[in-house]
């Protein structure tokens, strides 16, 4: 159907709620590098990733562009372990996972975090604790 100068495209309800949960086990990932870094080609973050990250079946990813994967695991328990390991240092390069979103467009993303470094001048060490120091930090 046309409506205006777009092409709109009925989408059944129960396919796409089937594609919704095919999507459940899912994580996107963007590759971050320094200036004068040389990319990576998706085979070598492939090879990368396996060592690093332990799961129990294989895993699938796709590149997105931009430097954004998706990443396809087989089981809740290999994605929750890999979302549990956070930030991946590549060496060169990081890469920041995401929960998967729908609708998600390498061309928007949100950026959520960002490396700082923060000086607290005088502090005194009564506030020298982990969780402390977050909370200031978070504050600021």
């Amino acid at each position: 159907m046309i409506k205006g100068d777009s092409l709109c495209i009925k989408i059944t309800q129960e396919e796409y709620e089937k594609g919704l949960a095919d999507c459940r086990r899912n994580l996107h990932g963007r590759v971050l590098l320094n200036i004068g870094d040389k990319p990576l080609t998706a085979r070598d973050l492939h090879t990368k990733l396996t060592s690093i990250w332990k799961t129990s079946s294989p895993w699938r990813m796709v590149p997105l562009g931009l430097g954004f994967y998706e990443f396809h695991f087989d089981s809740f328990e290999d994605m929750r372990l890999v979302w549990s390991s956070g930030t991946v240092n590549l060496k060169p390069g990081l890469m920041r996972l995401t929960k998967w979103a729908n609708d998600f467009n390498t061309s928007t993303p949100r950026q959520t975090h960002a490396q700082i470094w923060l000086r607290l001048m005088e502090l005194p060490q009564e506030y020298w604790r982990q969780r402390t120091l977050f909370e200031i930090a978070s504050a600021i």
